[in-house]
């Protein structure tokens, strides 16, 4: 009996909508940006900071008011994505005390 064909669209059109299904989608599957699905992406910090890392491989400006949210995942922005301080980020960052110190030892910022 064959196989019935998988309904790629309409499975494309579910994973968009969870934005760790999405990220692994446009890293492993599509190779690249999955602009129908960063709407829903950009609304996760984790997902929002790996998509930026490991996709667009750059900026994502349109979600940094997203990640900046979450200190930890603003501090792994402005690492692995921005590779300089992020001053948009800082005040969101300096909330968090662990996220802070990690922040100011990576980029040598003297205590305040």
């Amino acid at each position: 009996m064959p196989l019935k064909p998988i309904k790629i669209k309409h499975r494309l059109d579910k994973i968009k909508m969870d934005p760790k299904q999405a990220l692994k989608a446009a890293n492993n599957l599509i190779k690249g940006r999955w602009q129908k699905a960063e709407p829903y992406i950009m609304k996760d910090a984790s997902a929002a900071t790996d998509y930026a890392t490991f996709v667009i491989k750059g900026a994502w400006k349109e979600a940094e008011p997203y990640i900046m949210k979450d200190a930890n995942y603003a501090v792994l922005y402005a690492i692995n994505v921005l590779h300089h301080r992020w001053l948009e980020g800082e005040p969101i960052i300096k909330k968090n005390s662990a996220a802070w110190k990690n922040y100011r030892n990576y980029f040598g910022i003297k205590k305040d």
